[in-house]
């Protein structure tokens, strides 16, 4: 752990060093800006303390090679770099002082300090140049109004001469030039910076765009042996190869089962990978959703199999119930939320697909009496390959993308998802799908 304050810290980091040049580089040119200034000043008797004024010059000549000495062997860089910025405000008061004290013209050097401060530091050092400034400033009013430190005559002269102007044009000149250049250096490095970055997030985007249409393209070929296996293991399972034997028949519906669940895998990813890299097209038609909810609760009971699990469907039938939607995206959403209810609920419990009529369209629900989902996982079920239980010994398989692929359809084709859940007493998926 660092001994020093956070923005202190900063400064002896590496990646800090190109600053720290920079504010030595342009550290020795306001020196020697300032000792023309001075040297002129006093020719044109605008100063009459010229030799504290080279004294001060001196010291912050000093402390600035100090700084360059640190940060060209890397050591002590924190210290020298502080005693550099403690030159600074020694050296604009002392200006101010010798200049005419509190009413002093120079009292802008302060402003320049902070704002070059603010543009090559962080907040820390500009907060802490701030507060220096301002404590020394205030020190000198005060030693100068107690009689301690002796009144400075004002270098504004009553009647000012070409050369006076000269002199003050010159200073103004180095008011608004310092921190002009060091506001260009600064914004030519963000630029550059800029750009590298956007010439880094094409690059990205080219890079995630080639992998998308990869995993779709490779996602579309493994469907075709799939369909083949499942082609033919049905086949076999009806004896039109010959006589099968229950051993068999077992095993062929174990590959089938397996083959079945490494399709919708593979469906799913398909759907990622389609819409990342070429989106998804939607082909809207007239879909009665009591008919489809009907097939899908039958699915569902095919999936429970001889698991004393309840299905059930409630669903209005004093009318049909249509939608202008994509019937097939429609049912791989909901053959994904019934599939992760069944496959959550242990025996016993109940899955319920329910709808109900809504203002310009329809609600359906599926609820279930499962394991539930955490509160902290809520808002994540959504993204791809994460799961409420994401442990090893996670008693369910799967590989967290159903319910991606529920929020990419959704999305798709306008339909609100909303999920509630308690752990272990279950969830409700809630669908709104406009008319």
């Amino acid at each position: 752990m660092s001994r020093y304050p956070a923005s202190l810290a900063e400064v002896g980091s590496e990646a800090f060093r190109p600053k720290l040049r920079t504010g030595v580089f342009t550290g020795y040119a306001t020196v020697f800006a300032l000792l023309a200034l001075v040297l002129a000043a006093h020719h044109f008797g605008l100063l009459a303390e010229r030799r504290w004024a080279l004294v001060l010059l001196a010291v912050k000549f000093v402390s600035n090679s100090v700084a360059w000495a640190a940060l060209a062997k890397r050591r002590l860089v924190i210290e020298a770099s502080t005693a550099n910025i403690a030159a600074d405000v020694l050296l604009m008061t002392g200006g101010v002082y010798f200049t005419g004290g509190a009413f002093s013209p120079l009292v802008s050097l302060y402003f320049v300090e902070v704002s070059v401060m603010a543009l090559l530091t962080n907040a820390g050092l500009t907060v802490a140049t701030v507060l220096g400034s301002f404590a020394s400033y205030s020190v000198m009013v005060g030693l100068e109004a107690g009689g301690v430190l002796r009144k400075m005559p004002s270098i504004i002269p009553a009647h000012p001469t070409t050369a006076h102007v000269v002199v003050f044009v010159a200073y103004v000149g180095c008011v608004l030039f310092v921190p002009g250049l060091y506001v260009a250096i600064m914004v030519q490095r963000l630029r550059d910076r800029e750009r590298a970055l956007e010439a880094r997030a094409r690059e990205l985007v080219d890079a995630s765009r080639t992998k998308s249409e990869f995993t779709a393209n490779i996602t579309h070929e493994l469907r075709t042996p799939l369909h083949g296996i499942l082609g033919m293991g049905e086949l076999v399972e009806e004896g039109i190869y010959g006589p099968v034997t229950d051993k068999q028949r077992d095993a062929i519906r174990t590959i089938r089962s397996s083959a079945t669940g490494l399709l919708e895998l593979i469906d799913s990813l398909l759907v990622l990978a389609r819409d990342e890299a070429l989106g998804l097209e939607v082909q809207r038609s007239t879909v009665e959703l009591g008919e489809v909810l009907s097939a899908i609760a039958a699915t569902a009971r095919m999936l429970v199999g001889s698991r004393p699990l309840i299905v059930a469907l409630d669903v209005p039938t004093d009318a049909e119930h249509t939608v202008e939607t994509d019937r097939k995206k429609l049912v791989q959403i909901l053959v994904n939320l019934v599939a992760n209810a069944v496959k959550f609920t242990p025996d016993g419990g109940r899955v319920t697909i329910a709808l109900a009529p809504r203002p310009h369209g329809y609600t359906v629900r599926v609820e279930d009496t499962g394991q539930g989902i955490p509160a902290a996982m809520i808002e994540r079920i959504f993204e791809p390959f994460v799961q409420a239980d994401g442990s090893a010994e996670r008693a369910h398989g799967g590989a967290g993308l159903g319910l991606a692929v529920v929020k990419k359809l959704s999305s798709l084709l306008g339909i609100s998802v909303r999920v509630t859940s308690e752990p272990e007493k279950g969830s409700t998926f809630t669908l709104e799908i406009p008319k």
